[in-house]
């Protein structure tokens, strides 16, 4: 991967309505993205009506708009426990995953799930050992069939440890994804941060990243506040990255914040299109995003 970033992804929970989508509010993020330079969004299909919004309607709007799409496989386990549920939890991710199946069909997406499962869902469990670990395994094996079955790419994204519990979700996975060809790691920079890691730990893993999120200027790094990311850093290994990677923003809207409580994440008043315009030109600041 080269610098500047041409193409960034914008993400749905940009949006004041994100919680409450509809087709018509669809076609407008996608607009505004679009006439801000972003080539794509990434929605949250578990928020996604099924009947109101199913997978080929919303596939036809990313084709009428000329945008590409990443699906998103949003918190399955706050229902399904991939651990206690496992056949649940990858229902509701096959349900979730038509939405990349469709985009891709209509050749308006690359075949990619994004975070399905954030570290897999195994929130605040603080006696982490051999059993969740057994798990994580036995789970990222579904994963894979999954992906398989459905003929997509699955990028897992690691969280910090306030959330998952894991001890080193990133490593964790990264070890057990290598035999995979179908799984990769969604490389979410504030994330990385929180758990003390820096761009040299990205470049290790580099062949095994499908997808990097940086953290705008308006979002807080992922509760722990250890400082800002050292985007000078990422920029020296951005090389080792394959070319295959996408690259997106996620601010969230002050709408999505207050109902969702993500003050520890995000907090802005900037809202709609305007948050997005204002992670693109710090992106642009930096050098990481092309610039007008």
């Amino acid at each position: 991967m080269k610098l500047p970033i041409h193409g960034l992804f914008a993400h749905q929970m940009s949006f004041p309505d994100a919680l409450e989508p509809t087709i018509e509010n669809l076609r407008s993020w996608l607009k505004g993205a679009k006439v801000l330079g972003y080539k794509g969004l990434v929605i949250v299909p578990a928020l996604f009506n099924s009947i109101k919004m199913p997978a080929n309607k919303v596939a036809s709007i990313f084709r009428e708009e000329g945008m590409q799409g990443i699906v998103c496989g949003f918190n399955p386990g706050n229902s399904h426990d991939p651990l206690t549920q496992p056949f649940s939890a990858i229902f509701e991710l096959k349900r979730q995953a038509g939405y990349t199946v469709a985009l891709a069909d209509a050749k308006y997406g690359p075949r990619l799930m994004i975070g399905p499962v954030h570290t897999h869902h195994m929130h605040m469990r603080p006696n982490w050992g051999r059993q969740e670990r057994a798990g994580l395994l036995a789970w990222i094996k579904m994963l894979n069939a999954l992906a398989g079955e459905l003929g997509i790419s699955i990028a897992l994204e690691p969280l910090n440890s306030n959330e998952d519990g894991t001890p080193d979700s990133f490593n964790w996975v990264y070890q057990a994804i290598l035999e995979y060809d179908s799984l990769f790691i969604h490389w979410d920079t504030g994330h990385a941060l929180a758990r003390g890691l820096r761009a040299e730990n990205l470049e290790k893993c580099a062949a095994k990243v499908l997808y990097l999120e940086l953290v705008p200027q308006q979002r807080l790094v992922c509760g722990d506040h250890k400082g800002l990311v050292n985007f000078g850093e990422y920029r020296d290994v951005m090389h080792a990255l394959p070319n295959g990677v996408e690259v997106g923003v996620e601010p969230f809207d002050p709408a999505v914040v207050d109902l969702l409580v993500l003050e520890a994440l995000c907090q802005t008043e900037i809202s709609g299109v305007e948050n997005l315009e204002a992670s693109l030109r710090y992106l642009k600041e930096i050098g990481f995003a092309a610039a007008a």
